[in-house]
This record gives C-alpha cells, structure tokens and sequence, in this order.
C-alpha cells in the first residue's frame, strides 16, 4: 500500500474505490498510510460504486482509531 502514496489519492479504480478505500479494507489497517494518504489530499468521504466511502468501511469495521483521524480531516 505505500505504493498508493504516490499516487493521486482521489483517483477511483473501476469499482470506485480510492487508494485509501484500499488503505481501509486492508486486513490489518495502517494508520501510518491512512494519515500519509490524507496529508496527500485523500477524501474519505468519495464513495464507491456500492456508495461507501473509506469512512463508511472504517466505521463498519470498528476501526476508530482510523475514523477518528478520517472525521477530523473533514468535519
């Protein structure tokens, strides 16, 4: 996932989802690479084409830690 660093955070695959939807639905979640893709301009709140957003999945998965650092970038 460093990789996606890189990258256009904002960019969607065909599915919609971004680098840091990706960052998110990982088994083990790095908050390391959530914050590194947030400081690049990723947007938690762009959702995929089932209409979740890297937040939604964070939430679903009780990854608060990772949520509480996705509401305070966009409040």
């Amino acid at each position: 996932l460093y990789r996606y660093a890189e990258l256009d955070c904002t960019t969607q695959d065909n599915q919609g989802q971004t680098p840091l939807h990706y960052a998110v639905l990982v088994d083990r979640p790095s908050l390391t690479i959530v914050k590194k893709l947030l400081d690049r301009g990723a947007n938690p709140h762009i959702k995929d084409r089932l209409g979740h957003s890297a937040l939604d999945y964070a939430r679903d998965g009780h990854f608060n830690d990772i949520v509480a650092v996705l509401e305070g970038r966009y409040v």
